[in-house]
């Protein structure tokens, strides 16, 4: 899948017809190293400017860096670095309301929702990062392993 897809165009040719949404959609598959949280971050930018969508790019690129954080941190804890399961798969879809992120591992463990941090912890926000800047977020558990924890991000700012 390219990073980049070609622009949609609208096949009927008449102005006076609305064009439909056609969704977008890119992809990054990364090995599980922190290094490449950069690399996902950067992705994320260079996607929705290639959408003409830059507007999100401060949201998503925070939302991105949590999530791959995330699943770095706690689904590559117990894997082996030269198996196929050690990848971490970022998504990105655009919608006609909504930036859909999602992050794939193939970690056992569930997101944990912490209670609030306190104001010295320097871990344990993420995820209510994500809630807050984020419509809706939440994950989808796959047997015998792995999950998607995703997000949505609204296309228009909220009032």
């Amino acid at each position: 899948m390219s990073a980049f897809p070609t622009p949609w165009s609208d096949p009927t040719g008449r102005p006076d017809v609305p064009p439909r949404h056609t969704p977008r959609a890119a992809a990054l598959l990364l090995s599980g190293t922190s290094h490449e949280c950069a690399e996902a971050r950067r992705f994320t930018v260079r996607t929705l400017a290639a959408w003409e969508s830059e507007h999100l790019a401060d949201d998503a690129r925070t939302v991105v860096g949590e999530l791959t954080a995330n699943a770095v941190r706690h689904a590559r804890a117990h894997r082996p670095l030269d198996t196929a399961e050690a990848e971490i798969r970022l998504k990105l879809t655009l919608r006609p309301a909504h930036l859909l992120i999602s992050v794939t591992d193939h970690g056992d463990d569930l997101p944990a929702y912490p209670p609030p941090a306190k104001d010295l912890d320097t871990a344990g926000r993420g995820l209510r990062v994500v809630e807050a800047l984020s419509d809706h977020w939440g994950w989808t558990r796959y047997r015998p392993t792995g999950k998607t924890v995703w997000a949505l991000l609204p296309l228009r700012p909220r009032s």
